[in-house]
Order: structure tokens, then C-alpha cells, then sequence
């Protein structure tokens, strides 16, 4: 089952998906509670202001001794991955807001909302969480599965000198933030 709050963006999900999609706000999801044995959460947080409401009502709908994976945009990402700007989420907003604009990647950078590392697991509570952002990172890396460009060429180069492990320790507080929440 998915949820979409923008009708254009469910439309297009639907015409490649077979799953049930429902029109729907995250921060008030019309399931009742301990609905789900698995949520995931992909690249949702980063969009949504009141993020910890998000987080409340995920852990709402999530079965005991469920499992929830979270993926967002981390603030300190040197990439940013909606724009592919560096620096962008680093700077403050009426800048970013300027910079989107005169390089003509969007109108502004209104409607994002990044967490670092120990804001996003700060979300979670008391619940058992599992950071996952090292391994996902390593992945990454050993792949070379890297959206900007720049970024790949500087991995590159760093393999030849320093471990792929190395790296991904370097690299974690700048990437992607990968969490799975345990509902014990």
C-alpha cells in the first residue's frame, strides 16, 4: 500500500505500480493503529515540516515486533540529492532559496526540510533503532552507485589510497541517513 498527498505524483506512481495507492497526508494516515508489519519510509522526512508528527503516526500504524526503514536526505550531504547542488542544505534557507534560483535548478529550495544523523534518530524515541547509514554508505561505495558525478570521480580517486571501509566511516555523517526502527 502507498500514500501520496499530491493527486499528480499518485497518478504517476499508478502507472507503474500494482500496489494500492491512497490519497493521504503522512502526518495523518487513515489506517488504524498496529495496521502494518513493515513501513517504509523513503525519502519522505526531508519533505515533510512536521516530521516528528510523521514519525508518531508511523510508529502508530506499525505492528508490535514490526519494522519500519527510514531513508532521508541528511542536512550535511555535500550533494544535495533533490537539486544535485553542493553545499545547498548547508546554507541558510533565503541563500539556498537564491542559489536553487540563479542556477536555474527551481524556483526556490521552500518545501525541504533535512535532518542530520542525530536529529532524524532522535525521531524515533525510545524505540530500538538500527543506524544503517555506514553500511548503506559502503554499499555506495563499493558500487559506485553515485548520483552526482563529482562525487564518484572523488570516490575514485580515494579508492586507489584508502579503503572502501575507511571511506564509508568518512563518508557516513554526509550521506543518505538509513534507519530501520524495531517495534519490539
Amino acid at each position: 500500500m502507498g500514500l501520496d498527498r499530491d493527486k499528480h505524483y499518485l497518478k504517476k506512481a499508478k502507472e507503474t505500480t500494482s500496489l494500492k495507492l491512497i490519497l493521504g497526508d503522512a502526518t495523518s494516515v487513515p489506517f488504524k493503529d498496529q495496521s502494518f508489519e513493515f513501513v517504509l519510509c523513503n525519502d519522505v522526512l526531508e519533505h515533510v515540516r512536521e516530521q516528528a508528527r510523521l514519525m508518531q503516526e508511523l510508529l502508530r500504524i506499525l505492528a508490535r515486533s514490526g519494522a519500519a526503514y527510514i531513508q532521508c536526505a541528511n542536512k550535511y550531504q555535500i550533494i544535495e540529492p533533490h537539486f544535485l547542488l553542493p553545499f545547498l542544505s548547508w546554507i541558510p534557507r533565503p541563500l539556498a532559496n537564491i542559489y536553487v534560483k540563479v542556477t536555474r535548478k527551481g524556483q526556490s529550495y521552500r518545501g525541504y526540510f533535512p535532518k542530520t544523523r542525530k536529529s532524524a534518530l532522535a525521531l524515533t524515541g525510545t524505540y530500538r533503532t538500527v543506524d544503517l547509514t555506514y553500511e548503506r554508505t559502503l554499499m555506495k561505495i563499493r558500487t559506485l552507485k553515485i548520483q552526482s558525478k563529482l562525487l564518484r570521480g572523488v570516490i575514485s580517486i580515494a579508492q586507489r589510497i584508502l579503503s572502501d571501509e575507511f571511506i564509508a566511516r568518512l563518508s557516513q555523517n554526509f550521506s543518505i541517513i538509513s534507519i530501520l526502527v524495531l517495534k519490539d
